[in-house]
């Protein structure tokens, strides 16, 4: 009995080391993903999930509002994109320019939902965003086409 305890022991060690790596490893899938836009006076929020999206756009109190359904493809494509990052790290990319500071663009996030965190970029100036979140940009906004105005 005295010889199987140590044995016992080491494999249950073993065996929650290596589910511990697996779940770091594995990388949870988006279940949204947003992208929040504001300076004084305007206002733009989309917000995309596996089935729809919704676009609402606010300028000088006018309030503008899309929606539509997000087919397969377009939903992999975000998740593709997604899934390139590192989520733990948005909040640290260096951005290209910083407009937004001063109002001369609107202040952009994007924010990545999983079923267990929320994470958020830097802000950086619409239009302009830091380099690795183009390729997931291009992708939302082939969803909602309205990305950029």
């Amino acid at each position: 009995m005295k010889k199987i305890f140590p044995l016992v022991a080491v494999l249950v060690l073993v065996l929650v080391s290596c589910a511990a790596k697996h779940k770091v490893d594995d990388k949870a899938e988006p279940v949204s993903v947003a992208y929040k836009a504001m300076t004084r006076g305007t206002q733009k929020e989309i917000l995309i999930t596996d089935k729809n999206y919704t676009d609402i756009t606010v300028r000088r109190g006018e309030e503008i509002k899309g929606k539509g359904s997000v087919t397969p493809n377009q939903w992999k494509a975000i998740v593709t994109e997604a899934s390139k990052l590192d989520y733990s790290s948005l909040n640290t990319m260096s951005v290209p320019s910083a407009k937004h500071q001063f109002d001369g663009a609107l202040a952009a996030n994007v924010i990545i939902t999983t079923a267990d965190s929320t994470y958020q970029s830097v802000t950086f100036d619409h239009g302009n965003p830091p380099a690795e979140l183009k390729p997931l940009l291009e992708a939302m906004a082939e969803v909602t086409g309205s990305l950029n105005n």
